[in-house]
């Protein structure tokens, strides 16, 4: 077992094989490597709250002993691997707390030995699979929804910087102009209307003073 700060980081087994990897809030960066799925006999991984970023490599399905993996408080993005729906020996999966998208695969769903499932706080979509970890939350997920739902919420694609800009200053350039011809026929409106209650008014006078005089 290797220690740092009487912090276990790596702990091995009585033939040397790699069983457990426990380094939460080290203020880990970078990539987790796909070789990470040659420490097959790997039972518990801790990774939590670091700034690890990227995909989380397909790789992790290989480790078919593994029966704690946290990874959550981190950066990572993209998809949930399907391949995660393999670790048939699972009990606990974080992936809480990252910029993770797409849908909740059904393989991670259905894995009956999982007691806790937190997915909560990523940017996942579509239907909500039903899931039989004894224990799990999707809070945060703004775009999910029951699978029983007849509509979901499409997750917002990425605008196309060459695409979307020239639309969108097109369609503010028609407001602005629409706001400005509005701005200035209202403007000529009250005009019209000032410039037709004085000429009332003073017409009125005239009449009135030449009612006067005739007097």
């Amino acid at each position: 077992m290797f220690l740092m700060d009487g912090i276990s980081m790596v702990g091995c087994s009585a033939e040397s094989f790699v069983i457990s990897l426990e380094m939460p809030s080290m203020g880990l960066s970078g990539t987790l490597s796909p070789s990470i799925g040659n420490l097959t006999h790997l039972r518990t991984m801790l990774l939590q709250n670091n700034q690890l970023s990227g995909n989380i490599p397909s790789e992790i399905g290989k480790l078919l002993e593994l029966q704690t993996l946290d990874l959550s408080g981190n950066k990572f993005d993209g998809g949930i691997p399907s391949s995660l729906g393999h670790l048939s020996q699972l009990s606990y999966l974080k992936l809480s707390k990252n910029d993770l998208s797409g849908q909740i695969p059904r393989g991670v769903a259905s894995l009956t030995g999982l007691s806790v499932l937190d997915l909560s706080f990523n940017n996942l979509s579509g239907p909500i699979p039903k899931i039989l970890a004894k224990d799990y939350s999707v809070a945060g997920n703004i775009f999910l929804c029951s699978s029983n739902s007849q509509i979901c919420m499409a997750a917002p694609k990425p605008l196309n910087e060459t695409a979307s800009y020239p639309k969108i200053i097109r369609r503010h350039h028609r407001h602005l102009v629409v706001a400005v011809v509005a701005g200035v026929s209202c403007a000529l409106f009250v005009s019209i209307l000032l410039l037709l209650c004085w000429v009332h008014l003073y017409r009125s006078r005239v009449l009135y003073k030449s009612h006067v005089q005739q007097d």
